[in-house]
């Protein structure tokens, strides 16, 4: 997954899914408006990027079409293209807490709070903290 970074009609057709999580077949994707061709290349793109994934299938006709279902969050997607762009643990940490709170003020326990979620993060997903 070297390259996570989304294109702007990817993030576009993500952030549908992220507020739509049910399994989508294209076709369902389609119903908001995108050409079927179009999105089957986006999907296939996205699949590679890891935050899409193939979750079942439902009848279509004589054949049937594959359903994909989101493979991590917005968050999730945002702290591993952080991490891809090697931001230091501790900044994205305290970059999290000032938008938590607004940036009123440093929460030092809510900055620990979120440097053993991205720790954990991290060791999930094999990358070196």
């Amino acid at each position: 997954m070297n390259n996570i970074a989304f294109t702007k009609r990817e993030e576009e057709l993500m952030d549908y899914l992220w507020q739509h999580p049910e399994p989508m077949t294209v076709y369902d994707m389609a119903e908001s408006g995108w050409s079927v061709n179009y999105l089957r290349v986006l999907v296939k793109s996205l699949e590679k990027k890891g935050v899409l994934r193939c979750c079942g299938a439902e009848p279509n006709g004589r054949q049937y079409s594959r359903q994909f279902c989101v493979a991590m969050t917005k968050e999730e997607y945002y702290v591993r293209l952080a991490l891809a762009g090697g931001v230091n643990a501790g900044v994205f940490a305290k970059v999290a807490a000032a938008a938590v709170d607004g940036g009123k003020q440093n929460d030092s326990a809510l900055i620990q709070k979120l440097e053993e979620i991205l720790a954990d993060f991290k060791a999930r997903n094999g990358q070196n903290t």
